[in-house]
């Protein structure tokens, strides 16, 4: 499905937060989102996924209206959200936490194992753990867990919000090349980062933010190699990372290893 935002104002009380913003996002395509802290990244998220109404504008899926559904209605739609601080039950086992993320969905019992045991084949990690609390697992670890949960609801529009906080550099590829791997499976994907340089360099076409307004959008290629998006939003690390040269980003092996254990 094709989500597509158009003129979308946000507010919080009287200050608005998004300021006409447009963007569409097609199925295979991972659109990125960067800029600096507070520019409404989040807050673009929340509002497509119905938990911010505070809203104006349209946003729409395959030509249906979305703008001020309730939110369990929009994800019933197959719009998914992995939050900022990925927000696990952190009591609640692993397996647990994946059953959480078929809430209201009215899955058969079969179809809701097929679909937890889809997310253990692409994170066998998780599968190893699956009755470990979510709080003991690491970081990266709770990452897949929060993707995961997202998944199992079989989203064809994935709204992802700070994958790569908190995580050294090694696991931020690693992630990111599994949101490549799911984006090449007809999933849209609208990617919040501020880590711009490793969102650009798997992404489709990208987006800056600044102060709630889209400034530039153009193919995510473009924008890595352009002197001033590199200076401002990937402090000068366009020519260093290797973008360039076209190089790409692959799942490693460490990915579904215990490698994944350490942050």
């Amino acid at each position: 499905m094709t989500l597509v935002v158009e003129t979308l104002v946000a507010r919080y009380g009287s200050t608005r937060v998004l300021r006409e913003v447009s963007l569409q996002a097609r199925p295979g395509e991972i659109v990125a989102l960067i800029g600096a802290n507070g520019v409404g990244k989040s807050t673009l998220l929340n509002t497509i996924a119905g938990l911010h109404r505070s809203a104006t504008g349209k946003i729409s899926v395959d030509g249906t209206a979305i703008l001020g559904r309730p939110a369990h209605r929009i994800a019933g739609m197959g719009i998914a959200l992995v939050p900022e601080g990925r927000r696990l039950f952190s009591e609640l086992t692993v397996r647990e936490n994946l059953q959480m993320g078929l809430h209201g969905l009215r899955v058969p019992g079969r179809e809701a194992h097929a679909r937890i045991d889809s997310v253990f084949a692409m994170f066998p990690i998780l599968a190893e753990f699956r009755s470990r609390p979510a709080g003991l697992l690491s970081g990266g670890q709770q990452q897949m867990l929060a993707i995961g949960r997202a998944l199992v609801r079989n989203p064809t529009v994935l709204l992802l919000d700070e994958p790569s906080l908190g995580l050294a550099p090694t696991l931020v590829q690693q992630i990111l090349a599994t949101v490549k791997e799911l984006a090449q499976q007809d999933v849209a994907v609208l990617l919040a980062e501020q880590n711009a340089a490793a969102a650009l360099a798997v992404a489709t076409y990208g987006i800056v933010l600044e102060n709630g307004c889209v400034a530039r959008a153009d193919d995510a290629r473009t924008l890595l190699e352009d002197e001033d998006v590199s200076q401002h939003y990937l402090g000068g690390a366009a020519r260093e990372s290797g973008a360039r040269s076209g190089q790409t980003i692959s799942v490693p092996d460490e990915l579904r290893s215990r490698e994944l254990m350490s942050r």
